[in-house]
Order: structure tokens, then sequence, then C-alpha cells
């Protein structure tokens, strides 16, 4: 039997003291076992609360095989995270050394370019065969869909990043 995959966002809005579930994101024609995240969701410049406008955005690891490796997808809000719609875009990789568990992507960090309205970056691990830095993509549209996804010269010992702007900064950590 086939176990069923759902992505559930739930929300507080008194400090955590009761919790209210969103709507589960719908996963359209996907071969996905399972998603998982290690990080808040985003808000972005566009925040508007409703419309059309993205509002906050997440990304989240897939296990996209039988053979349980792993690509980058990021979800995106409209309406304040009531309901959260997929990226169309898989961040993986192919080919040759992808041989163990949990091989591929995942445990990514996102954020929006500080003064460049809709303008997304993400780094994400890489776990595979003699890889040792993090993976980049790129967003102009506010992480709705993502390109140029290509490894870096960030080294890392095949670990999550983490993102924050500090002042006028970004800041990249990482663990070791």
């Amino acid at each position: 039997d086939q176990s069923a995959c759902y992505m559930r966002f739930m929300y507080s809005d008194d400090m955590g003291k009761t919790w209210n579930r969103c709507d589960d994101v719908e996963i359209l024609g996907d071969n996905t076992e399972y998603f998982l995240s290690y990080t808040d969701p985003v808000r972005v410049s566009s925040y508007d609360g409703e419309g059309e406008g993205v509002d906050y955005v997440v990304p989240a690891g897939a296990q996209y095989d039988d053979l349980g490796r792993f690509c980058c997808r990021v979800l995106y809000t409209c309406d304040a995270g009531l309901s959260w719609y997929m990226s169309e875009s898989r961040l993986m990789m192919e080919g040759e050394g992808i041989h163990s568990m949990e091989g591929g992507r995942s445990e990514a960090t996102v954020m929006e370019i500080p003064g460049q309205p809709g303008k997304m970056i993400l780094y994400v691990r890489c776990q595979y065969d003699s890889s040792n830095t993090f993976a980049r993509a790129c967003s102009d549209d506010y992480g709705k869909t993502w390109y140029g996804v290509e490894m870096c010269d960030v080294y890392t010992p095949n670990t999550q990043p983490i993102m924050i702007t500090y002042g006028e900064d970004v800041l990249l950590f990482w663990g070791g």
C-alpha cells in the first residue's frame, strides 16, 4: 500500500497557546513520498494578506523516488498562510553520484534580496558523492519559479544553511 502525502501548515495568533490548521497543500502530478521543512516561512515585500501577491515563501525537501532521494521545492501563499501552493520548479540533481538514502538537495534557506522586490535567492544542502558546497538558485517572481540551479563556491560539510539580514548585510550561516 502507498502512504498518503500531505503537507500541512498550522498557525497560532496567541503565541502558541492555540493552533489553527490551514488548508492542506495540494500536491499534483508528483511521485512524492513525503515533504519536510526545517525553516520558517519568509514574509516578502509584496505581502498584503489577500489578493494575488505572494505573502510568504518556505522551502521544503521532497522525497521524489523509491530510492529515498530528495529535491527541493518552494511553497508560497497569497492569503497570509491560509492556503499554500507549490512552486513550478523542482530543484534537483540528476545522474551520477546520488547513491544513498536522502541523497540530493534538501534543507534549504531562502530570502528576498534586500532592496530588490520579488528577487529571491535560495541556498540548499547537497548530499551526494564528493559534494562539498551548497547549491544556489534564484527567482524573479517571489518564488513561483526558480532558475540557475548550480553548485556555488560556498564550502559546506553537508549541513543546512540559514540566511538572515543583519542591518544592510545578508549573512549565511551553517554548522560544521
